[in-house]
């Protein structure tokens, strides 16, 4: 495995996953809002519901970075990994790509964003604050979504499809 291919795939698809989430947030908390556990959306003032539209707007820049960071990997998967056609050897190579995808969404995402504007996200989408404090974003979302979610279905998922991309790829004599 071509290890510094890896560490910049990875690097690459962290930052396409996380950057239009990103800027998605910035331009309309609620977007990102109505995928947290309920207990982030209570506010004062009764939970406001995000529209249909709002949800099918994040959904479709949601998907477009997927498909980025899954043919990207897919790509250099192919390109560097010395003509292997071993099928594990390219999904441990997709869920590596997705385990670097997941520590960049709580690094940049869970801590680092919501650590920043915390303040900006509970005023615009008028939720409690203390529900927002890092203890509680951390044991309340980032342990079951990235230490369990991440680890067993979507980084599985992830190598699964880089690796039959890869191979396709590898098997048209790419």
């Amino acid at each position: 495995m071509n290890v510094p291919s890896l560490i910049i795939t990875g690097l690459a698809a962290a930052f396409l996953f996380n950057y239009p989430a990103f800027l998605l947030f910035w331009h309309n908390p609620r977007y990102m809002l109505f995928q947290m556990p309920v207990f982030f959306r209570q506010g004062p003032d009764g939970q406001q519901e995000t529209s249909k539209e709002d949800i099918s707007r994040f959904r479709i820049f949601f998907y477009i970075a997927v498909i980025f960071v899954l043919l990207g990997a897919a790509v250099v998967c192919a390109a560097t990994h010395d003509r292997t056609t071993n099928f594990w050897a390219l999904f441990l190579y997709g869920y590596l790509v997705g385990m670097l995808v997941n520590i960049g969404d709580v690094l940049a995402l869970d801590i680092w964003m919501l650590g920043k504007y915390r303040k900006y996200l509970t005023a615009s989408c008028n939720v409690y604050p203390e529900n927002w404090s890092l203890k509680n974003v951390l044991k309340k979302h980032t342990l079951p979504e990235h230490a369990l979610q991440w680890t067993f279905i979507v980084c599985p998922v992830i190598g699964f499809v880089v690796a039959g991309l890869a191979s396709g790829l590898l098997a048209l004599g790419m």
